[in-house]
Formats: structure tokens, sequence, C-alpha cells
């Protein structure tokens, strides 16, 4: 799909999605309880559908409502397949709880998923007793029904890869007779969501203990369904809004919790950070996703901002660092790779022109934003990539006003 997005400002009131990061938790610890679970989310999208669809490898059912769905644990026998399609969080959180389980399954997965990668937290499921056919996807989690395959003990991993593992293990510690302990060798990133995860756990009966960087679990412990589980808005969408504002649109976005535990509500502070000094340097260490709509504020204006902390983002749906350089400088923006972030100095105003996603709904969204500060306007080829995230972006951006061309 090829879209051409005009500088036409977007303006009005915009419900937030339903979090993703929320529903991934929310709906795998409602498939772990011991009764129904009520998951409401006004919006879905095409990671929330590969995690709600993957519930049946647990022997979930789901029934769709328009509030969302209901969970049903342990209502039918566990598939013995999971499709998790471009979902890197569905993956890593679900491999230790199917270890945890003893479910035998196939998994697969598609686009740059296979690439992405899993170490170190294969290496350490395989040294806690965990079997993999394969290195990499396709590969089948060997297991027997009546068994965990995965020892309690001391799980090592650096904090600095991905809080997906930690989150992933967290998930699962619990269901050992002997629990466990995860050890970060290194700081831990993305903190947020790691907090997001204690915060879903707690919602469910599970309870564990922090130091740190450090996570103590005690084991033979239930999840405990609350019934009814509301989904948070999500602010990771809401940011390209939000960024929309500092190119003359006046988008008002609702349902965002400011307490939420998701990282990057920090955006109402980075956003202002990026117009207040001629040089600054911005880590996105513990909010990567925020960093393409970033890079689009900071290419239009005074000054140089430096974004660090960032080396995550070459393993993501695209190398997201290459794909932000390179479509901006497509564009009329001058930014410079580094190994761990980008040098964007700030342009008058871009001029436009035709790019290609990467494939990556965070490219297409950053740079849909990047039309409102251009002469000409933007053309993106293979703009369907939002389906991953927001399905409804380009509706959303057009019913407030903006002008998308197809």
């Amino acid at each position: 799909m090829r879209v051409h997005i005009s500088p036409a400002k977007p303006s009005g009131t915009l419900a937030a999605l339903a979090s993703k990061s929320d529903a991934h938790r929310a709906l795998l610890a409602a498939a772990l309880a011991e009764a129904p679970t009520e998951i409401v989310f006004n919006t879905t999208s095409a990671d929330i559908e590969v995690t709600a669809s993957g519930l049946s490898a647990f022997g979930a059912k789901v029934e769709r409502s328009a509030a969302g769905a209901t969970i049903f644990p342990r209502a039918m026998p566990p598939s013995g397949f999971l499709d998790c399609g471009e979902s890197g969080s569905t993956l890593r959180f679900v491999l230790p709880l199917l270890t945890a389980l003893g479910l035998p399954t196939e998994i697969v997965g598609r686009g740059r998923l296979p690439e992405r990668p899993l170490s170190p937290l294969r290496e350490v499921l395989i040294e806690h007793g965990a079997e993999f056919s394969a290195e990499k996807l396709p590969f089948t989690l060997r297991g027997n029904s009546l068994r965990s395959n995965l020892r309690g003990g001391e799980f090592r991993l650096p904090g600095d890869v991905s809080s997906q593992y930690v989150t992933g293990l967290l998930m699962a510690l619990p269901l050992l007779a002997a629990g466990g302990r995860i050890t970060l060798t290194t700081p831990l990133e993305s903190r947020g969501y790691v907090e997001m995860t204690l915060s879903v756990l707690r919602r469910f009966g599970v309870e564990i203990t922090a130091d740190g960087d450090n996570f103590s679990v005690r084991g033979g412990m239930k999840y405990v369904s609350p019934r009814r589980y509301v989904v948070e808005g999500d602010w990771s969408n809401a940011a390209f809004f939000l960024a929309a504002n500092c190119f003359g649109a006046a988008v008002d976005v609702e349902n965002l919790r400011a307490d939420a535990a998701q990282p990057d509500r920090v955006v109402t502070e980075l956003l202002p950070a990026l117009r207040a000094a001629e040089n600054r340097v911005i880590s996105v260490a513990q909010c990567p996703d925020l960093a393409p709509v970033l890079s689009v504020v900071a290419a239009v204006g005074a000054g140089e901002t430096r974004l660090t902390g960032a080396a995550r983002l070459r393993l993501k749906e695209s190398d997201r660092l290459r794909a932000i350089a390179a479509t901006l400088r497509a564009v009329g923006g001058d930014i410079t790779e580094m190994a761990d972030g980008l040098i964007i100095r700030g342009v008058k105003k871009l001029r436009g022109g035709e790019i290609d996603s990467f494939n990556d709904h965070r490219i297409v969204m950053a740079m849909t934003v990047a039309a409102l500060a251009s002469e000409n306007g933007i053309t993106i080829s293979r703009a369907e990539a939002v389906q991953k995230s927001y399905p409804q972006f380009f509706a959303d951006w057009e019913r407030l006003g903006g002008r998308v061309e197809s």
C-alpha cells in the first residue's frame, strides 16, 4: 500500500488505543488463571490478535465480544501449535511459560521475527531443562504436559538486551514448584515494561519480590482471576499525535493515565525538551519505541539532538536506526547514524518526497507526522505496516482533518 500524506494539520479529540503491551500481559495471565477473566480493550491490532489466538496453545478458549474478550482457562486440550506472526513480545513471553507448563508446541513466525534474537533467553531456558528442536524459528518446544520442563534456580541474564526476556520469566517462575531468582548481570533497560509486568501479576494474585535489578519468585503460586481487567490506553501510539502538535496540529488524546506503568508516558516531558535548548542529549534506553517520532521532531528546528541508548533498535521490525536515518535524509533531514544512536541536526523545513517504510509500523507513523513539517508532503510505500499496532491509524488521521491519498 502506497499513501501520500499532505501537510494538512489534524485537530480534535482522539480516544487512545488499548495498550498492546498491557493487553499481551493480561491475556496471558488470564490463560493461566483458575477462572474466566473478561479483558476489556476498546481496540485491537495484529499483535494483540496473535496473542489472543495463541492462547489455544495453553488450552484456553477465547470468546470475543464488543468489549474485548473473555478468556476461559483450561477449557480445551492445548493445541500444540503457535503462530507468533511478527510479534516479538508474544514469542518471548510464551517460551518460558510453555516450558514451565511442559507443553510440547510447534512455534512459527513471520517477517523479520525468525531473525530477531532469542539469545540469551534460549540458552538460559536450555540450561534449566528446556528443549528446542532448532536454534531459530520455526522450532518445536519438546515437553511432557504431566510435568514442567523447566527447573527452578537462578536465571542469569543481561538486562540490556530485552526486558521481554525478564517478563517471560517473571510470568513463568511462579508456576514452578521451586520458583526461582532472576539475576541481571547488566543494568535493566526498559524498566517500565518490567514494572508493568509486576503490576499485571499483582492484579492476578502473584506477588514477586524485587531487589534492584534482581527478582525473587516464590514457587507454587496460583494465578487468581480478577474477573474483569480493563486494558490501559496506549502511550506509545498516542505519542505520534502528541508529536504532531509540535508541527501545528491540535489533537487532544483521551484515555491516557499519567500514572501508567508504560515508559512511553515520558513523551510529555521529552517533546518540550526538544524545543528547550540548542543542543540536546536524550537517552531512549528506557523508552526505545519513542525514537522514531522524537527523531522527526528533532529534525525540524534549531540545534542538534543526540539520541543515545538505542542499540537495541537495530533488532526491531527493521534496523530502526538505519530506517529512521534513511527516511529522514530522503525527505531533507540532516541525520547521522551512530552505533547506538543518532545525531540529528535540525533544518528549517523538510522538503518532502517518497520513502519506503522498511515494513515498520513506527516508521510509517513517524513519517506521517514528518509530512506536517514538509513543503510537499511525503509518500510512504508499504504503509500497511501500521496494521501491526494501529490498524485504524490513517482513518483516525483523516477523521481529525489530516489528508491521506492512496
